[in-house]
């Protein structure tokens, strides 16, 4: 399922505004309560209303017609589906201090995927068309790492270098009938659904990558990193925030990064900076 099956999906008053500004709409979001709205570029833009059978009914479709089948990931707060991540909002059932399922979903938050070819270019330009001794990119959630992430994904597969993607939520390569969806580069292993920490361990192992790219470094992830730079790989990675935020801070002291981009903040993949860790 294509970001375009995806829309196909919606109720018909909202499907026709998504239709007609698809290309400008980076999230949707859908409540239960009635309301939706699109986010682009210039906003927030409320759009037609839900019923709550339609609500109902979108998000069993979205799930294939079984929200039991993506119940490990709803508890975590979101599932994916053809490269897009469905944010799900609802009432935490919580046992022994841990969520163990969602109940009463009352919204959902689409964010699609967008394959961007030349969305690295100006990135790659100004690394000199290496990322050597590892790069992290930090940004504000929404402001079009993943996209970057991609993209640079494949140029760096497409220079030669064999590069390892770990797709932990399955929105870098959008996996779908066991194929990236998007186009992440001819010498690019696609580790789908792994958990970052494992899959770094399984690519040293088993792929001997140039290159490891991963989206969204949380804590307790660094060290799997660190590793990975000591064996001479080199490490791409995205984190929210930017050089005043802790984990920030601790990745950029991790030793796995010789540059960082930052974002522009209140714009979507725009770089504001590139510099050497050593100079934030």
């Amino acid at each position: 399922m294509d970001a375009k099956a995806i829309v196909s999906l919606l109720p018909p008053c909202v499907r026709s505004a998504v239709e007609a500004g698809f290309d400008g709409i980076y999230e949707l979001r859908v409540f239960a309560s009635g309301g939706a709205a699109a986010v682009t570029k210039d906003g927030v833009k409320r759009l037609g209303s839900v019923g709550r059978e339609e609500f109902r009914r979108l998000f069993s479709e979205l799930c294939g017609g079984a929200p039991y089948a993506y119940e490990s990931e709803i508890k975590r707060g979101y599932f994916t589906v053809g490269g897009c991540r469905v944010g799900v909002c609802g009432t935490a059932v919580v046992e022994g201090g841990a969520v163990v399922s969602v109940k009463d979903v009352r919204s959902l938050n689409l964010r699609f995927a967008r394959e961007v070819r030349g969305a690295a270019d100006g990135l790659f330009a100004a690394l000199g068309g290496s990322v050597g001794g590892g790069l992290l990119l930090a940004g504000p959630p929404a402001c079009g790492k993943t996209t970057l992430l991609r993209d640079l994904a494949r140029q760096l597969s497409e220079s030669g270098r064999k590069v390892c993607l770990i797709d932990e939520r399955g929105e870098l390569a959008a996996v779908a009938d066991g194929l990236p969806g998007a186009d992440v580069g001819p010498l690019t292993d696609v580790l789908d659904g792994y958990p970052k920490t494992y899959a770094a361990e399984l690519a040293l192992r088993c792929l001997s990558p140039d290159v490891i790219v991963c989206d969204e470094v949380g804590d307790g992830e660094a060290e799997a990193l660190v590793e990975c730079a000591d064996c001479g790989v080199d490490v791409v990675a995205a984190v929210h925030g930017g050089t005043n935020s802790r984990r920030f801070l601790r990745l950029a002291e991790s030793g796995c990064f010789r540059s960082a981009a930052f974002f522009k903040r209140g714009a979507v993949g725009v770089i504001e900076r590139v510099m050497k860790l050593a100079d934030v």
